[in-house]
């Protein structure tokens, strides 16, 4: 039998993507993944600002380029810095049934002046 959560009989199908409520444990940005890069013309300007991203993250940690959406940004620069590193970034991948699936992922990027 299949649901529409595209979850035969508990086993997960590792070619669809699933939103964060139809996983079993979401995908997350590990610690030591590199950050976007402050635009330093907007550091020494004093200017922070937030890139709120949309993008999934696939089976093997990584985000897909593919999927990318800028859903909300205060600059272009801070997107541009998004987009820029988000392909070295790395997750731990989405999971259903201890196997590792596909996630659409939300993520807010926050850009705070240093001090």
């Amino acid at each position: 039998m299949r649901t529409g959560s595209g979850v035969v009989g508990g086993i997960a199908n590792t070619n669809q993507t699933y939103f964060e409520f139809q996983v079993e444990k979401p995908a997350e940005m590990l610690q030591d993944s590199p950050k976007p890069r402050y635009p330093s013309v907007l550091e020494s300007s004093g200017i922070s600002g937030e890139v709120q991203a949309q993008f999934v993250v696939k089976s093997d940690g990584r985000a897909d380029m593919d999927t990318y959406k800028t859903l909300k940004s205060t600059n272009e620069l801070f997107t541009q810095a998004v987009k820029n590193v988000l392909p070295r970034m790395h997750f731990s991948p989405a999971m259903i049934g201890g196997k590792p699936v596909n996630q659409l992922v939300q993520q807010s990027f926050q850009f705070a002046v240093p001090r």
